[in-house]
Parts: structure tokens; sequence; C-alpha cells
């Protein structure tokens, strides 16, 4: 592992961030981000990005951004995760020209590698620097995810023969330092920004005096400019700080550290420091010989007598810095197992490599279905560091107790699993080429690629129809502003041009989750699972029903939201109803949506009562063929936040929402975790439902005797989020009446996981789902 920066906390209760790379024993890399509660026990997951390398991180506002590259070779571009707006693990930023190697609006340069090593945000933006086939590159975006290479400050580092040291934007602009070399003197240089785009030399042209002298790295602690590096005087180097206050006057350059050597390498500031404390925390030192110094106003700085590292450790440097409150926390940047050093209300601790986390493969169930007498489940490996990181397995078992594994499709991401005469089908992501894919087995053993069906669907479920397989999911269509929901056909070996569900022309979106064939299971079968396929075939198909329904969301259409509302707040929207929206209320939100053909040629929208109510979230995740028609499930939100939602209907076209139920009935609707039921299998009259809230991105339990902060422990309490829970619930008499299983009782009580899967081995109820990132399955008894 090679740590390149280490960020405090965003706000109290907040978890300290390390990003970097790791390499695997084949030389591939993968970008990764680490969390901590306290600084001592770190928490490592995946960025993704094939030979992904992450170099530099920021804060932008609650946003973490992350820069380094994706690929090897003439092939790397530069990359950029952002955190998503509703929170969680940052996510890669869609690759586009800026971003590319060799291409820019600046680069005259030929194609060849690109990467980001430098990032910092603030109120203009944020500004990212790092090189283009070996040349000075910088960006500039608004937002993190749109990026556009800026000219200005390129040509200045290259009229100087720089190298950018570091770069700050704060509340009057950016700034950005660079070392020059300049025959056998390297000058410490600056350039500022009103906006990170255009740049200006500094008056002074260069930092400090005539001589040698670097900028490391540069703070803004709300009244002046900080910066920190070093010195050379004869041979050797010494540490230099420099203050420029906020009045633009010459910088003063410090340079008494007590029994200091080498230089400053990381400066932090602690935003919640009290006045007359000391704010400011500075590292550098020798390899083998770690400095921190601390400081009130950067001229006068004390020594925090960093303890040696351990004898293993030897050459252990300390590059990196983070302070928050009475925490600040050290580390490493060398590769291999990074160093980290803790102090805690003025003590030192040394982390032992074994606490900061390795990246760890997580596995995911995906589907289940029953076919030849036995139970199927497909498993989504991700294995960071592997070439390829992603594989799905096939796993089977007579009953449920007991599994073996009986493939493994490389390089593919699964989405769903259904049955295909005596064999199977999958459908989901192949990524070796990006696009959605289709892959068939006869024996569930050896398994084959099928069709690649686009690069731009997204495959959500599939179904077979006699000898036709029939995939949803979702495509891009010409004059749409968002994909629209879309089925394929196979024609022989390979599947057709996507056919769009949506003809109305007012929905902006739609999305295809669950496909399921009108043949009625048979009592005791196991016709379905997660988003799922109903049985094969039209055998059992009631004259004149569709042969299959396909169940979504689509965005709602009808009265706009309500400039004003009477007695109604933000957090009141109605989950039924058709009336307008909630004062301030600016999306009409989503919609329950379902689709029916007699063919898979001619698809006709359905009806679902009630309606959704202006800007609450409603969306079918899956459907099944039951005795009396269909049943669809999912989540509808409202007055009561996600709750598990139900549908039925006798013919395949007209649906009736029966939970959360109207009126009086809404009181016997299910209770328990929150969210969709993302499963349900039936096996007669006994019904299993699954669902619950999945595990937190990057969430670790928050434990306030433990916080950083002990002074507002209730804060901590407060802003930590539950890190999944997992909901199980059964009804025997088809639907009508359900008895929540799981909860604060064995086998589901104070865990983190969640419950993804439902299935019937024989007569057994099983559940598939996550517990730490593993595959976990429950097996039991219907009982009520």
């Amino acid at each position: 592992m090679t740590l390149s920066a280490i960020l405090p906390p965003a706000e109290i209760g907040g978890h300290w961030t390390a990003v970097g790379t790791v390499t695997s024993a084949d030389g591939a890399t993968s970008a990764a981000i680490w969390l901590s509660e306290d600084g001592l026990a770190w928490h490592a997951v995946d960025l993704g990005g094939a030979d992904g390398r992450a170099l530099a991180a920021t804060e932008d506002g609650s946003a973490t951004v992350v820069v380094g590259s994706v690929g090897t070779g003439t092939s790397q571009r530069a990359a950029v995760w952002m955190t998503p707006a509703g929170g969680g693990t940052p996510q890669l930023v869609p690759d586009q020209s800026s971003l590319q190697s060799g291409v820019g609006s600046s680069s005259t340069a030929p194609a060849g590698a690109s990467e980001m090593d430098l990032v910092a945000a603030g109120t203009i933006g944020i500004v990212a620097s790092g090189s283009v086939a070996g040349r000075p590159a910088v960006w500039y975006s608004t937002d993190g995810t749109d990026w556009a290479q800026e000219p200005s400050l390129e040509r200045l580092v290259a009229d100087r023969h720089a190298r950018l040291t570091s770069l700050l934007v704060d509340p009057t602009g950016a700034l950005a330092t660079a070392v020059a070399d300049q025959g056998t003197v390297e000058e410490a240089v600056a350039w500022d920004s009103p906006d990170g785009i255009r740049w200006t030399s500094d008056p002074a042209g260069t930092v400090g005096a005539p001589g040698d002298h670097v900028v490391d790295d540069v703070v803004w602690t709300g009244e002046e400019l900080v910066g920190v590096g070093g010195t050379r005087t004869s041979s050797s180097w010494s540490p230099e700080a420099w203050v420029s206050p906020a009045t633009g006057a010459a910088s003063a350059s410090i340079e008494a550290f007590p029994s200091a050597s080498s230089t400053l390498r990381s400066v932090s500031v602690d935003p919640i420091a009290p006045s007359g404390a000391a704010a400011l925390v500075a590292v550098g030192g020798a390899a083998g010989s770690p400095q921190a110094f601390e400081s009130t106003d950067g001229e006068t700085w004390t020594d925090m007598s960093m303890p040696a590292p351990p004898a293993d450790e030897g050459s252990a440097t300390a590059d990196l810095v983070a302070t928050w409150g009475t925490t600040t926390v050290v580390a490493d940047s060398q590769p291999g197992q990074p160093l980290v050093w803790v102090r805690r209300s003025g003590r030192w601790t040394s982390v032992p490599a074994a606490s900061f986390g390795a990246l760890r493969p997580t596995a995911e169930a995906v589907a289940a279905v029953e076919a030849s007498g036995r139970l199927w489940l497909a498993v989504d490996l991700d294995r960071p560091g592997s070439s390829p990181a992603e594989e799905a397995i096939v796993l089977d078992s007579v009953h449920g107790r007991h599994w073996y594994r009986a493939a493994a499709i490389p390089g593919a991401r699964l989405s769903d699993l259904a049955t295909a005469g005596a064999g199977l089908v999958a459908t989901g992501i192949d990524e070796t080429t990006g696009a959605a894919a289709v892959w068939s087995s006869a024996d569930g053993r050896a398994w084959h690629l099928t069709s690649d069906l686009s690069r731009a669907a997204s495959p959500e479920a599939l179904t077979t129809l006699g000898a036709t397989d029939v995939v949803v999911g979702t495509t891009p269509l010409a004059g749409r502003g968002a994909p629209v929901a879309a089925t394929w056909e196979s024609t022989g070996a390979t599947h057709g041009a996507p056919r769009t569900l949506d003809a109305v022309p007012t929905i902006d979106a739609s999305q295809a989750l669950g496909i399921c064939s009108s043949a009625a299971p048979a009592a005791g079968s196991t016709p379905t699972t997660t988003e799922a396929a109903g049985p094969t075939g039209t055998s059992g198909s009631k004259a004149g029903t569709p042969a299959l329904v396909v169940v979504g969301w689509s965005t709602r259409t009808g009265p706009p939201p309500a400039p004003k509302a009477r007695r109604a707040t933000a957090t009141t929207v109605p989950v039924a109803g058709s009336g307008t929206g909630v004062a301030g209320q600016t999306s009409n939100g989503t919609e329950a949506a379902t689709w029916s053909t007699s063919g898979a040629t001619t698809w006709s929208p359905g009806s679902v009562s009630p309606r959704a109510g202006v800007g609450s979230e409603e969306e079918m995740l899956g459907c099944a063929a039951t005795a009396d028609g269909f049943v669809a499930w999912g989540q509808a939100t409202g007055t009561g936040g996600s709750q598990p939602a139900l549908w039925t209907s006798t013919d395949g076209r007209s649906w009736t929402r029966v939970l959360p139920a109207r009126g009086r009935r809404a009181s016997k609707a299910p209770v328990g975790p929150g969210g969709p039921w993302t499963s349900v299998a039936i096996s007669g009259a006994d019904w299993l439902a699954v669902g619950g809230s999945p595990p937190a991105d990057l969430a670790l339990p928050t434990d306030p005797a433990r916080s950083f902060l002990a002074a507002d422990p209730s804060a901590a309490r407060a802003s930590s989020t539950a890190d999944g829970s997992g909901g199980v619930w059964l009804s025997t008499d088809s639907g009508i009446r359900w008895q929540l299983l799981s909860g604060d009782v064995e086998p589901w009580s104070g865990r983190s996981l969640s419950t993804t899967v439902a299935a019937w081995a024989g007569s057994s109820p099983v559940v598939a789902g996550d517990l730490g990132g593993a595959v976990a399955v429950w097996v039991g008894v219907p009982a009520s």
C-alpha cells in the first residue's frame, strides 16, 4: 500500500479519511480509500477503475474528491473519484476528453499517459494538476464532474521549468507553489488566481531570499497563508515556514525550528481549535527520524516529540498530516505497509500495519433460482488488485444447507439468473468489454457468452419464453435526456436491438427492473427470486393473460409541484393520491410502472392504482406469476419514509397496491427495517419476502465513548448511520397477512447485515444476503 493523503473529519462525528494505492503481487494496482473513527483502526474500500492509482485528495464541502489515474502505459488517463450527492463511497467520474492521455485544450504533446497528483477545492471550484505525456497539466472544474484543461498555469510552469508542489483554494482565489531548477539553485515559486483559470506570477517572483528553497504545502488559517518546506544551507536541508498575511504583505520566512533536520513536507490546520491554541501542525524529518511541530501563528513552532518508528520500519518518514481537535494523524507515504502515528490528548501511538486494513474481496448475493432439482445462487465477487477484479460465482445446493461452487465466470458482474429449459441463463455486465451481456449454461457448470447487448445498456432481469430469452433494463433513446425501459429478445444465438417500452413523450426517464411470465406456479415450486423470472414457457397461462409482464418505474407525470401548500412541509409528501406537491417541492418524483405483451413483440403500458403522490418515490423491483394472476414488489416513500410495497394484478395490466395499505388498513402494513422488498419467493400459499436497508457505504459505527470530540458525544451519536439491517417476512395466506420474522431475534439480531435474496428449497425457506462483505445464507422452516 502507498498512502497519498490524510484528511481530517469534515464535521463532528465524521471520519478520518486516507487515500492511496494498493499494488497486488502481479503488479495490478487499485485506488483505495480508508476510513477510521479514531485514526487507530482503518476500514478499506476499493474505489474502482482498472489499474487505478489514488494520488491526492481534498474535501469540497461534505464531498471527498480523489484524483489519480486509471489504466497503464500510454492508455493511462487522469481520473477523478467524487462522493455522490447522496453520500457514500466516492465514485469514478465518467471518462471525458479532457482527462484522456494527450487530449486537452492546451496539450500539444503526442498521446501518452496522463495523471492528476495534486488537487484543491473551495468556493471558486476545484483545481487539479498533474501531467499529460510527461508535460505539466492543470485542470479546473466547478463541480468535480466536468473538467477542462487550463493553459494559463501550464504555460507559467513550463516557462520556469518548474514542478508544482502544492495547490490551495482560499476565500480570495487559488494559489499554486512550485520548485524551479535554476542551474544549481532550486527556487520556490508561487502563482495565484482569482478563479482557478487565469493565473499570474507572485509579485516577488520567488518565495524567500535568494538561494535554495522549496514550498511543499500551504494552508489557509482563516487569517493568513502558512507554507512549509525547507531551505538548503551548504549541503543539508533545514525546515522552513512562510507566513503571508491576508493584507497581501510580503511573506515572512521562519527558519527557527528546534532540533530539526530535513524539510517539512505537510502542514494541517485544526478548524475547531479555540483561540490561542496550537492550530497548526507540520511534519517532516529525515528517514527514520520523523518530526512534528505545532504552532499557534505559523511563526513560533514547538517540537511535538514524535516517537521513532519500530525497528522493522526504520526508514519510515513523516510525510502526511491531518489534525482535528485533540487528535493528530501522521502517515508515511513510502510504498509498503504504511506506518501511521496518532497523537491523542498529547500522547503518541504507533499504529501497527495490521490495523491499517488491506483491501479485502467482497461478495454479493444476486439471485437464486430452482432448476433440475437444485437451488442455484449467483454471487458477484469483487477482488481488488486482481485482474480481472470482477468475477461471477455460481453455487448450487440440494436443500440450501450445503453449497458447492459450480462455476466461475471471469470478468462478469451479474444482475439476474433464470431457468432456460433444463439449463440456466444469466445477464449482467461483461467487465472485460464494458457491454451488457447474456451467458447461458446447459448444466449450470459450463458457461459461455451468448451475446453482447450494447455498451450503453443496463440489464436488470431476464426470463425465457419458449426458446426466446427476454432481457429487461434501460437503454438511451434519441431525444430523451435520460435512459428509458427496454427489452432485448434473442433470435437464435444473439439478442436483437433494444425495444423501448415507453411511448409517452412526456416521461423523461423510466427503468425496467423485473420480468415474469404468465405461467402460474405449481404448489410447492420455487418460481422466482430477486428481480426475477417467473417459470419458463407459457404452459398454464390463462386465456387472455399476457405472456410477459415487465415492472419498474417511470418519472411521474401530472400536476406540477404546487408553489404553496397549507399545513404542509417538505417531509409530508403523500404516498397515495395525485394532487399537487408540497411547498418548496422541486421534483415530481417517480411512480411504479408496468408493461405487458402477448408475444414479446408489442408492449402495452399498464395502470397502477393508487398513483404515487407528487414528489414521492415509488418503484417495482420484481414480479412473479401466482395462481390468481401476478404480484410485484418494491418500495414506496411518503409520510412514513421508505416502506416495503406490494402490488397485485389479476390480468397483468391493471395493478393495485396492497402494501403499504391506505386508510384504516395502514396499521396492518409490515413493520421492521425500512427500505424496499428486493425479493419475494412463492411456494403455494407460503410467500417469503426480504429487504431492509443495505450496508451503508464506508460507514463505521460511532462509539461516543471513544469519540475524538468528547465535548459533545451526542453530536457524534446523532451523526452515526445504521450499517444495514435485515428484513425477512412470511405470509402463509398468499400475501394477505405478513409477519416479520427478523428484527431483534436470532439469527438477525445485533449484526450489521442485509438480506437481498429469497428462495425456497423444497419446503425450506432460504435467505441470502450480506454479512460484513461476505455472502451469508440462512435456512429455516416456515413458522408463524
